[in-house]
């Protein structure tokens, strides 16, 4: 591992002999689909394996929150829909190349919400750059995916950046510039864990954010079980 990253890890608090095998997170905020389409409210829980690129994220939306948001990536396998009351499906996505590679680069972007992955994790390739930054890199099969970490002044993840994360469109699966900013870091236990966040996409010359959360609680979880 890249010394640069052992600092990170070292500043957010990561322990070196964790007791848990991932994290849990509930989360509340505002999403939207696209730059014209109206902002939802959102209540979500989240996991987030530590040892090897894995999650479940699960939010309520919609009116009187009939909507669930389902977004993972499990036992290697990725997963995105949207469902009516949970079980009936309105959008579901097909597991493939790119979407394995856009849950694959959600996993490496959330990694502030999950600090002691940079150390447990060793499917994780760090690379450090010239500005300071740091890419970070991972691939299921033939699926590489990298996202981009610039740092703060106290030298905590500020934002994250790829050039290429798929975005679903009407004509599929397209590769857009992503972007995505953490802030108001708060000591949890012995880790420093953001508890805002936003991102977006860059589509045609023009940024715009689609997600905007708070943290409301996060814990380390004892059970290496992964499931949804």
């Amino acid at each position: 591992m890249q010394r640069a990253a052992r600092e990170l890890a070292a500043r957010l608090g990561a322990s070196a002999t964790s007791a848990g095998h991932r994290v849990t997170l509930a989360q509340s905020g505002r999403l939207r689909t696209g730059e014209q389409s109206r902002w939802m409210r959102f209540t979500a829980h989240q996991w987030i394996a530590l040892g090897s690129p894995a999650f479940s994220w699960v939010a309520r939306t919609g009116p009187f929150g009939a909507l669930t948001v389902r977004d993972g990536f499990i036992n290697g396998k990725p997963e995105a829909g949207l469902f009516l009351f949970g079980v009936v499906p309105l959008n579901r996505s097909h597991a493939s190349d790119a979407l394995t590679k856009g849950e694959l680069m959600r996993y490496l972007a959330e990694l502030p919400w999950a600090p002691d992955a940079i150390l447990h994790n060793s499917q994780l390739r760090w690379e450090d750059l010239p500005n300071g930054g740091l890419r970070v890199t991972a691939n299921i099969g033939s699926v590489d995916a990298s996202v981009i970490f610039t740092l703060d002044a106290n030298g905590h993840v500020a934002t994250v950046t790829a050039h290429d994360r798929p975005r679903q469109e009407e004509t599929g699966l397209r590769e857009r510039p992503w972007h995505g900013a953490f802030s108001d870091y708060r000591r949890v236990g012995s880790r420093w864990i953001p508890h805002a966040a936003e991102v977006g996409w860059e589509v045609n010359g023009r940024r715009f954010c689609v997600w905007h959360g708070r943290l409301e609680c996060w814990k380390i979880a004892v059970s290496g079980e992964i499931r949804r």
